[in-house]
């Protein structure tokens, strides 16, 4: 004689078991999307290197203007591309290096290298000779050349009367 016991049939009081895959799942894909959007923001920022350019060439003219140097007032000097208060860093061979201190008008850089002409510039043009260490108030023109007849010299109470009467 066989004794079969009877099938139980499966406890389906506590409910299925939970699929645990799928909690991982959720929640690993907001911690993914999270640290994608964190990233694309870190790459898309822009770097200080971005916000100041590393270097602003300025030639310095060799020649006085055609039309000859007219008075040196806040309005000459607020028509400049850029206004700025910068010290020496170095001097060597027809380079002058410059470190930005305050800029009254235009784009911070890092660094101003103003390329000399070979020959000593015209008297007329009333440029400073620069010297390592000195601090020196510039005014550089649209084409990227100082402006002289005034509008730049070295630091001194009635150049920044001029910047203040022209940027405030």
């Amino acid at each position: 004689m066989s004794t079969d016991a009877p099938e139980q049939a499966p406890d389906t009081s506590r409910g299925p078991d939970p699929d645990y895959r799928l909690l991982v799942l959720a929640a690993i894909v907001p911690a993914v999307v999270i640290a994608a959007i964190l990233i694309r923001i870190l790459v898309d920022r822009p770097h200080d290197s971005n916000l100041h350019p590393a270097t602003q060439t300025v030639t310095v003219p060799a020649d006085a203007p055609a039309s000859g140097c007219g008075k040196a007032d806040a309005d000459a000097l607020a028509g400049q591309e850029d206004a700025v208060e910068a010290t020496v860093t170095s001097v060597s061979g027809t380079t002058v290096t410059l470190e930005p201190k305050r800029v009254f008008k235009g784009e911070r850089s890092q660094r101003i290298e103003l390329q000399l002409p070979s020959a000593t510039p015209a008297p007329a043009l009333r440029l400073p000779t620069f010297q390592d260490g000195h601090t020196y108030l510039l005014a550089i023109a649209t084409d990227g050349t100082l402006s002289g007849c005034g509008l730049t010299g070295e630091e001194s109470g009635s150049l920044e009367s001029l910047y203040s009467q022209a940027f405030g």
